[in-house]
């Protein structure tokens, strides 16, 4: 057992590391707290048991802690962040909506983009895609309350800019989640058109049953939205295969199945 001292915090999340992976949750949910409160500022500590939180399902505080280390709230890019933290924030935004904190979404959203402006154009096409990505999944998840607050047009362009490369599944997902923020934005027509382009695997139709919901095509939405709605047990059985769990990377990152999920309750919420 790895002796301690008293001012050390580090020691305490090292322990805290070991007894997570051994299964001892108390001990090492106790260990992460006296760490914290030896040093209440280490953002990377609260981020820590942030993430253990969700692995062990407790969402809400996985969500305090993580909206605490990101510091989501705030209009510039905390020390020791930096667009690699954009899939972190991802994370949060989903957990936020599993909770049920439409705020913590939001802001969410706020800072994945103020990241994304960050990402240096020195970086290889695949780190920028990558941080992209994950970005864009994460104002699309639900409809952001406070659109005009968001600049879609930087992400627009941003997706523009690469749906028309040479990788294959860069340029469709890249379509597909310029055509969703489309349809956010008000450009239905467009974004319908550009759905109907691709070769949509069966839960991604659960976009256009969205688009077709807001353009009153009720019977169309209805149709796409149960041949998605059949994908998601097929999705959660592939995730089970995999690893012998119903997620893919822990109980609090979303695989296909729980994103495919959302997107449903958001076409549902659209429908009369």
């Amino acid at each position: 057992m790895i002796e301690l001292d008293s001012l050390s915090a580090h020691r305490y999340t090292d322990r805290a590391g070991l007894l997570r992976k051994i299964g001892d949750t108390n001990k090492a949910l106790s260990d992460f707290k006296a760490a914290l409160e030896l040093d209440p500022e280490n953002l990377d500590l609260r981020r820590r048991r942030g993430k253990y939180y969700g692995e062990i399902g407790r969402l809400d505080l996985a969500v305090d802690d993580l909206r605490q280390a990101f510091d989501i709230d705030g209009e510039t890019i905390p020390e020791g962040m930096d667009w690699t933290n954009i899939r972190d924030v991802y994370q949060l935004a989903f957990l936020a909506l599993l909770t049920g904190d439409r705020e913590t979404y939001e802001a969410s959203c706020r800072r994945v983009l103020l990241l994304l402006k960050a990402v240096p154009n020195s970086e290889q096409v695949a780190l920028r895609w990558n941080a992209l990505y994950f970005a864009a999944w994460t104002c699309v998840l639900a409809n952001p309350v406070g659109l005009g607050e968001l600049d879609w047009e930087f992400l627009k362009e941003s997706l523009e800019f690469l749906r028309n490369g040479s990788d294959r599944r860069i340029t469709t997902n890249a379509r597909l989640l310029l055509a969703e923020i489309r349809a956010l934005t008000g450009d239905l027509r467009t974004a319908e058109a550009e759905l109907k382009e691709i070769e949509l695997p069966p839960y991604n139709q659960l976009f256009l049953a969205g688009v077709l919901a807001r353009l009153g095509q009720t019977e169309k939405a209805n149709s796409y939205l149960s041949l998605g709605r059949k994908s998601i047990q097929t999705l959660r059985e592939l995730q089970v295969d995999r690893v012998g769990s119903s997620k893919i990377l822990g109980p609090w990152w979303p695989g296909d199945a729980e994103v495919a999920d959302l997107l449903a309750a958001k076409v549902e919420k659209i429908l009369p």
